[in-house]
């Protein structure tokens, strides 16, 4: 079956220059943290939060599924935050550091 792991980083300067709707995102589910000496904030993406089913998941976890990113819309102009986040990615205000693997086990898609 096939896994995957990732994280979303920015650097806390660069977050002022992002649309409401990421700060909003990056505010509700990232976490501060010093790396090499620069503050950053950042979250491990989940696919879904549905799994969270006691309450809100720990600051530091974010969803990264389409329909549970679809209310973040201020400043993107029509644009889908995680349309927004890809693109982010490729011009360097976003750092997604991730790996996929596959574990050798069968599931229903394979």
């Amino acid at each position: 079956m096939r896994q995957s792991a990732s994280v979303l980083m920015l650097k806390a300067t660069v977050l002022p220059d992002t649309p409401l709707a990421f700060q909003k995102y990056v505010e509700q589910y990232f976490a501060p943290k010093e790396v090499l000496d620069i503050l950053v904030f950042y979250a491990f993406e989940a696919l879904s939060l549905k799994q969270f089913d006691r309450g809100t998941p720990p600051r530091g976890v974010a969803p990264s599924h389409r329909v549970e990113l679809a209310h973040y819309k201020d400043g993107l102009a029509g644009e889908h935050l995680s349309d927004w986040i890809s693109r982010a990615i490729v011009e360097g205000q976003v750092v997604r550091l991730g790996a996929n693997w596959d574990d050798g086990t069968l599931d229903f898609a394979d």
